[in-house]
C-alpha cells in the first residue's frame, strides 16, 4: 500500500499505472491530509510473502 500526504489533487490511478510499469508491482494507493502520517513512519515497507 502506498499512502501519500498531499494538499493538492493527486491522480492515484495514474500513479498506480506508472508505479506498476516502473516497479513491476501493483500498488494500492491512498492519499491523506498533510501531517497525518507520523514523522517516524517508514518510507517504504515491503510486506510481500515469498513462499
Amino acid at each position: 500500500m502506498v499512502v501519500a500526504e498531499t494538499a493538492q489533487p493527486f491522480d492515484t490511478e495514474s500513479f498506480k499505472v506508472g508505479f506498476q510499469a516502473l516497479m513491476k508491482l501493483r500498488p494500492i494507493a491512498e492519499t491523506c491530509a498533510p501531517g497525518t502520517l507520523p514523522d517516524d513512519a517508514p518510507r517504504l515497507v515491503d510486506e510481500r510473502k515469498f513462499d
